[in-house]
């Protein structure tokens, strides 16, 4: 075993070992979201403290306008005092658990793990989607809104109570493998609640297309759609991962092939800056999807969009002189300046 890995399965253990709820009335098998480092305990500092939003707020733009240099461009200058960590609170997840932030740690267990770890990493997903999915919805309580606060035995919200599908590339997988019926509702409430077919809209959220189109959800949906349509011979899904990419893919630059970040027709305010942007987002986060979508649907053409928006940036997201990428872009692949 190498040094990292040694590394990686020793944090691994100290999860199992002190990282679950052992709070409140209830306990279970589920993995607190931080822990203190020296006493291995979690922290009970509870994102409802809504006082102090404001406060967290201003430190974090502070903080986002530090990254950026003099020319506009992003700059790997970290300030120093309090502003560097100030990220809205309900991202920490502090004295909370969320299977969402989760996933890449579960999916790493899982593949990578010793057997105690697969176990753990089991009794988990077991133990959140049996108790944890929204009587309304169908959909799992996770996200960057929804928090399961261990020490009071609850949900805890942060600016609504909103399922998310973003970012962070859920392990369809281990899901299925470990609740298979629950794995496949999941899937299909975000079919369901977050995509409006007849208008050809979608969002991050469950609220049918309203606001939020995020070039980076619809690749998570259309990676999700194209799983069970595979795991489960699904040829509606496998035609809806067809369908979502597509309200991006059909809204690209004539000439650069750029994509937008969110899609015209959804019911966001339509000056803002994403709808007429492109970001990096757009190449980790929905050409990587479409191009794994298109590998496991054998499908040719989807393989081929996230090709080219891939070449697409390549031609006109490196700053040469800086070696580095640009963060954003006008459609017609001129850098934007931040100023």
């Amino acid at each position: 075993m190498s040094e990292y890995e040694q590394i990686a399965h020793t944090c691994v253990r100290t999860l199992i070992e002190s990282g679950t709820d052992r709070y409140g009335r209830v306990h279970s098998p589920i993995w607190c979201g931080s822990l203190h480092v020296d006493e291995l305990t979690a922290p009970q500092a509870s994102i409802r403290m809504r006082q102090d939003w404001p406060v967290y707020e201003e430190l974090r733009l502070a903080w986002l306008q530090a990254q950026f240099d003099t020319s506009g461009m992003y700059s790997s200058k970290v300030p120093e005092g309090p502003g560097r960590r100030a990220i809205r609170v309900s991202q920490r997840g502090f004295g909370c658990a969320n299977l969402y932030y989760d996933q890449p740690m579960l999916r790493a267990c899982r593949l990578y793990g010793a057997d105690s770890a697969r176990s753990a990493v089991d009794a988990y997903i077991g133990y959140y989607l049996d108790h944890f999915m929204d009587a309304q919805t169908g959909l799992i309580e996770w996200g960057w809104h929804i928090q399961y606060d261990v020490h009071e035995d609850a949900f805890v919200f942060a600016d609504g109570h909103h399922h998310e599908i973003q970012v962070i590339q859920p392990d369809w997988p281990g899901l299925h493998a470990a609740r298979p019926v629950l794995a496949r509702q999941e899937i299909e409430q975000i079919a369901d609640w977050h995509v409006d077919l007849e208008r050809a809209v979608f969002g991050r959220h469950p609220d049918r297309g309203a606001g939020c189109s995020f070039a980076m959800a619809g690749g998570e949906m259309t990676l999700a759609f194209a799983y069970l349509g595979v795991a489960e011979g699904e040829a509606g899904f496998r035609e809806l991962a067809r369908r979502i990419p597509r309200f991006h893919w059909d809204q690209r630059h004539p000439t650069s092939g750029l994509i937008p970040n969110r899609i015209a027709g959804e019911s966001g305010a339509a000056d803002r800056f994403d709808f007429h942007t492109a970001d990096t987002s757009t190449v980790a986060l929905w050409a990587g999807r479409v191009l794994l979508s298109g590998v496991l649907l054998e499908d040719g053409e989807l393989v081929e969009w996230g090709r080219q928006v891939l070449r697409a940036w390549h031609v006109h997201g490196w700053d040469s002189d800086a070696q580095r990428p640009f963060g954003l872009l006008d459609l017609d692949g001129t850098p934007v300046d931040l100023e």
